[in-house]
C-alpha cells in the first residue's frame, strides 16, 4: 500500500494540475522525486509534459490507475473546488504560496532521508544543511 500524500503534496499537485503552464518553472525548484506519492508524481509529470493540453478527466481514465489511484487523482483535481484556488491573485501571491508549498514538500523529503541515514553522520550533516537552507528559500516567477 502506498503512502498517502501530505496535504502540502496534494496542494502542490493540485496547483500544478490547475496551472500546468508553470510546471516547468516549478521544477527549477523541485524535482519529481521530491514527491513521495506515485499518483501525485504521475499527475505532475503528465501535467508538465502536456501543459495546456492536460485534461484531468482523461488522466483519470487513461493513466492505468488502480481504484485507489483514481480516487486520489479525483481528490487532487477537486482540491481547488473544495478549498478554493490555491493560486494567489497576483504574482506576489503566487510566489508566496508556491514558496510555502515547495519548502514544506522539500522539508518533508529531507526529514524522511534523515530518518533513514542511520549512523552516517556525514550524510546527516549534509541533510541538516539542506534543511537549514530552506529558511532562505524563495520562489520567483
Amino acid at each position: 500500500l502506498q503512502a498517502a500524500p501530505s496535504q502540502n503534496e496534494l496542494a502542490l499537485t493540485a496547483w500544478i494540475a490547475e496551472r500546468p503552464d508553470l510546471a516547468g518553472k516549478i521544477f527549477t525548484y523541485i524535482e519529481p522525486d521530491d514527491i513521495h506519492n506515485p499518483v501525485c508524481r504521475m499527475i505532475i509529470e503528465k501535467a508538465m509534459s502536456e501543459q495546456d493540453k492536460f485534461e484531468p478527466a482523461a488522466f483519470i481514465n487513461d493513466a492505468g490507475l488502480t481504484t485507489e489511484g483514481r480516487r486520489l487523482a479525483a481528490e487532487v483535481f477537486a482540491w481547488p473546488d473544495r478549498n478554493g484556488s490555491i493560486l494567489g491573485k497576483d504574482k506576489s501571491g503566487i510566489e508566496k504560496g508556491l514558496t510555502e508549498y515547495i519548502r514544506t514538500v522539500k522539508a518533508d523529503k529531507i526529514e524522511l532521508e534523515m530518518s533513514k541515514c542511520g549512523s552516517d553522520l556525514r550524510l546527516f550533516g549534509e541533510l541538516l544543511r539542506e534543511k537549514n537552507a530552506l529558511r532562505n528559500f524563495r520562489v520567483t516567477l
